[in-house]
This record gives C-alpha cells, structure tokens and sequence, in this order.
C-alpha cells in the first residue's frame, strides 16, 4: 500500500504530517483529507473566527491533492 501524508495548515498552524499512513490509493487518500478538514472546519466554526483551512497529501515529497475552505461570519446591522 502507499505511504501518504496529510498536512495541515491553519491561521495559527502549520503542520506537517511526519509519520504518514498508509492507504489504498490516491483515491482513499483524497478522502482522508476530505473528513480530516470537515473535523477541523467544525472546530473552527465553533470557534466563531474567520479561518482559511487546507490539507494537503503527499506520497513523500511530492503533493497530490490538496482541500482549501474559507469559514467567514458576517453580521448585519439593522436600521430601526
């Protein structure tokens, strides 16, 4: 099985993954990085901030994918 590693990257944090996983093949690699940045937006979402996230997987050095999302919270001011 391949070797990959999923980075993280926030505001505050940037994590590089250095001990990696194994998994089936690009594909299951791809969703790992899916559901590892649905985990983090939750926490950022709670966390009330705007945020940009991203993971990103390598097989060794080499980048093969990579998931970005932008949380922004804005608020409204009404007249009256």
């Amino acid at each position: 099985m391949p070797h990959y590693f999923l980075d993280y990257q926030d505001s505050f944090h940037d994590l590089v993954d250095v001990d990696g996983r194994e998994l089936d093949n690009d594909e299951h690699a791809a969703t790992a990085a899916r559901s590892m940045l649905a985990g983090r937006a939750c926490l950022e979402i709670l966390r009330g901030a705007d945020a940009v996230i991203s993971v990103r997987v390598r097989r060794g050095p080499t980048p093969l994918f990579s998931v970005t999302l932008a949380i922004t919270e804005d608020r409204f001011h009404l007249n009256g």
